[in-house]
This record gives structure tokens, C-alpha cells and sequence, in this order.
């Protein structure tokens, strides 16, 4: 797990990348981050490949173009949040929900041990 100052300074770094001023692509890959919610945050292009975000917030944030493969997203809340070409290949989601998210070309197939695609079996989406 990550601590505080770690994770605010991925985070400032990635935004500085964003917008030309240096810093660097923000990769949590195979990062537990349990303990930290994410809002307000433009993440575009960030990697979380195999994080453990079980139980988080993804609240108000930009998710284009995020990796998300093979990540548990099981109790993840996202809240108006935009998702663009994300890529949620092999994801464990029991009990996500997403409310409010626009969501266009992004790649979801749930990982479960009987390889159903049925998404409204692990998402609750809400207006």
C-alpha cells in the first residue's frame, strides 16, 4: 500500500504531465490502493493493471484512455465521471456501480469463473 504523500505526488506528477510541464504518466499498476479515493482528478492515460482499488471512489474524474485490465474493482463507486476508450478487460466488479458516467468505446468484460458477459450481473448503473 501507498502512503499519502506518495499517492498526492503520483498524482501532481501525472497532472503535470497532462498539461507539458514535466512530471510523468501516473502508474499504479499492481499498487493496493484500498485507502485512497480519487476526486477531481484528470487521469487520462494513467495505468492501474492488476491494482487492488477495492472499495474506492472514483468521484468527478476524467478516465479516458485509463488501463484498468485485470484490476478489482469490486465496491467502486464512480460518480460522475467520464470514461473514454477505458479499457476494463478481465476486471473483477462485483457490487460497482456507476452513477452519472458517460461512457463511450470502453471495453468491459467482468472476470468470473463461468466466463458470462453479462455486465448488469456486476454493475449497477444509476441516472
Amino acid at each position: 500500500m501507498i502512503d499519502n504523500k506518495t499517492f498526492i505526488k503520483m498524482i501532481d506528477d501525472h497532472e503535470k504531465w497532462l498539461r507539458g510541464d514535466g512530471g510523468q504518466c501516473a502508474d499504479f499498476s499492481g499498487m493496493d490502493l484500498k485507502s485512497h479515493d480519487f476526486v477531481n482528478v484528470d487521469l487520462q492515460k494513467a495505468n492501474f493493471e492488476r491494482a487492488d482499488l477495492q472499495g474506492i471512489m472514483f468521484i468527478r474524474c476524467n478516465l479516458a484512455f485509463v488501463n484498468f485490465k485485470n484490476a478489482n474493482l469490486n465496491n467502486v463507486i464512480f460518480s460522475d465521471c467520464e470514461c473514454y476508450q477505458t479499457n476494463m478487460q478481465s476486471v473483477t466488479m462485483k457490487d460497482c456501480e456507476f452513477r452519472g458516467v458517460k461512457m463511450s468505446m470502453t471495453i468491459m468484460t467482468p472476470k468470473d469463473e463461468n466466463k458470462e458477459r453479462y455486465i448488469s450481473k456486476y454493475v449497477t448503473i444509476n441516472d
